[in-house]
């Protein structure tokens, strides 16, 4: 098996290295400001990078508030680290000491399962909303066995006709089902038998015997555009503590799509990324912030659970399988939504979070952290072929529509920006022109990616999902990717100078609980310079993800036939990679044209 800079894939990798933790809002959320200097008279007026910090914040009641708590750690001198792979058996916060010890779940030998397929009628799309998604009856398998034995299955074709409500069982030799309507337009999609395998090793590594494996769809169609989400259930005979006990898993399995056009053009190399990310990076986090004294749920660990992580470029199959937190009481919130001031700080100061501790190894652990600069943009090479430059370009054009006629400027700047589109990418995206700055990149930071669990109606904690385009880049690209896309121009105008601020002070704790000096590392005015260079970024993709966050579910076309068109050359009528409806072409102008204006506004453009 091969793996990006030297992932080891395979069950011996580790088969849980995520934490199953969420970030508690930190104390920097209990206020706002409403006498603050714009970050452009900041970077303005200063003359030092090491000497400018933010202004301070004057308390402002905020409703609905978040109140939180940050314990204080002493810090150590800084070590050398053993890639580990801690986990805490609940929700983690910055408040909240887990009491149960770090663990690792170990692997056993593989076991081969043959797929057979079974039909199911395809269902209609379902919306997201911000409760739990209602599951159809699942097809389940049923697998009797013990630790020591197991038997080889065959493959067996079973028939499901549409007015079946109660789940049928299958007899223990069909370990695979078919799904209908999978979250991202197509009409089914096979569990392979390589993600099957991997589900029955941990099934028995966590002390299952006698069990059952149900599947379901992971998401609603529009939630994910590069992966096939699964969700399975292990259900069954549990050894806890010496005890068996009748106990369910729910797990969340995130799998390359099935059609193999759609595969080459999103590329292996996201699914590759992220298990590098599963396997390596969060557990190296994990364990320098244990090392430095950090107690279990302090600092970053807002990510789910990852009980296996494999990547396997010659036989061409991944798989990543997280626990399902929904289960938890984690909730996605609905795209069409931009999201209000607390949501919007909770998400900076998370992410803020994750680039201090990457900025406090790279200063603390120069040699460790070397390997993982080579993280480069994933899709920056997709956007070289001429058919890009086009869409491109076309949606450029579309963003112009949105302006009035006397906002010619505007119009000018952005159709400059059309034409450099590319090399603005390249240039933003490089990940040495912004050193000392440089971190890694969660890269995906939407409203999709990202999960709250609520307390008294106020956003607690969080958990980032989706580390595919994680890339080594400035900490702006994050940022600015978050602020344009997830929130709306009136908040923008009213809370973006607080939102950047309070970012910076929860990267100052982080990092000075790590036992670094933010002020050498990345003082506040090297972030606003680094802004006024590379927010731009932001534009780039906003015109390509805005028609999808701006489209109803139902709407979006089958992600299949919509890469196969594309492939060919065509394009929709506006250029663009689909048609956007009457309704969407609404809320696209009132959007698109807010980030356009924001950015001239700020010079960004």
């Amino acid at each position: 098996m091969e793996s990006h800079n030297g992932v080891s894939n395979g069950v011996s990798n580790g088969i849980s290295n995520g934490v199953n933790g969420t970030t508690e809002v930190s104390d920097v959320a209990q206020t706002t400001a409403i006498e603050v200097k714009s970050v452009e008279s900041v970077l303005a007026k200063s003359e030092s990078i090491d000497e400018v910090t933010p202004p301070a914040i004057v308390e402002e009641a905020v409703t609905p508030s978040v109140v939180p708590e940050v314990e204080q750690s002493t810090t150590q001198e800084p070590s050398s680290i053993a890639v580990a792979s801690p986990q805490v058996e609940e929700v983690a916060t910055l408040s909240v000491e887990v009491t149960e010890t770090p663990a690792v779940v170990e692997t056993i030998q593989e076991v081969t399962a043959t797929p057979a397929v079974v039909e199911i009628p395809q269902e209609e799309p379902v919306q997201p909303a911000v409760v739990e998604t209602p599951q159809e009856a699942p097809v389940t398998i049923a697998v009797e066995k013990t630790q020591q034995e197991v038997s080889a299955p065959q493959p067996q074709v079973i028939a499901q006709e549409p007015e079946t409500t109660a789940a049928p069982t299958i007899s223990a030799d069909v370990p695979v089902t078919r799904l209908p309507g999978s979250q991202t337009g197509t009409s089914e999609f096979v569990v392979p038998t390589y993600a099957i395998d991997a589900l029955n090793r941990i099934a028995q590594d966590e002390g299952f015997t006698n069990y059952a494996i149900s599947y379901d769809r992971g998401s609603n169609l529009g939630d994910g555009f590069v992966a096939e989400i699964v969700r399975a259930k292990i259900k069954g005979s549990q050894l806890v503590k010496g005890v068996q006990e009748d106990s369910e898993l729910v797990l969340v399995l995130k799998l390359p799509p099935e059609n193999k056009i759609r595969r080459e053009q999103m590329g292996m190399n996201v699914f590759e990324r992220e298990v590098t990310v599963y396997n390596e990076i969060l557990p190296m986090f994990q364990k320098f912030q244990l090392d430095k004294g950090l107690k279990p749920g302090q600092g970053f660990v807002s990510f789910p659970k990852c009980y296996y992580a494999s990547y396997d470029k010659e036989k061409d199959e991944a798989v990543v399988i997280m626990e399902d937190i929904r289960k938890k009481g984690f909730k996605m919130l609905n795209k069409y939504k931009t999201l209000d001031y607390p949501h919007a700080q909770a998400v900076l100061e998370t992410v803020a979070q994750f680039h201090g501790l990457s900025l406090a190894v790279k200063d603390q652990c120069p040699a460790i952290f070397e390997k993982f600069k080579g993280l480069k943009d994933a899709m920056t090479d997709g956007m070289m072929t001429d058919l890009m430059k086009t869409m491109t370009k076309a949606s450029c054009e579309k963003a112009i529509g949105t302006l009035e006629p006397h906002e010619e400027n505007i119009k000018q700047k952005l159709l400059a920006f059309g034409d450099n589109v590319v090399d603005i990418i390249k240039s933003c995206t490089n990940g040495e022109l912004s050193e000392p700055y440089t971190v890694i990149n969660h890269g995906d930071c939407w409203t999709n990616n990202i999960m709250f669990k609520y307390e008294r109606g106020s956003p607690r904690h969080l958990c980032l999902l989706d580390w595919q385009i994680s890339r080594y880049a400035s900490p702006v690209l994050d940022i600015c990717y978050f602020l344009f896309q997830c929130t709306d121009s009136e908040l923008r105008a009213q809370h973006f100078d607080n939102l950047v601020q309070g970012y910076h002070i929860a990267l100052r704790k982080q990092v000075e609980l790590l036992g670094s000096d933010v002020n050498q590392i990345l003082p506040f005015t090297a972030l606003l310079r680094e802004m006024k260079n590379k927010a731009k970024f932001a534009l780039s993709t906003a015109l390509f993800v805005i028609p999808m966050m701006c489209t109803a579910n139902e709407e979006l076309p089958d992600m299949n036939e919509m890469v196969e068109t594309m492939v060919k050359g065509e394009v929709s009528e506006d250029g663009g990679m689909f048609q956007m409806t009457s309704n969407t072409e609404v809320l696209y102008k009132k959007r698109m044209g807010g980030i356009v204006r924001d950015m001239y506004k700020k010079g960004y453009l």
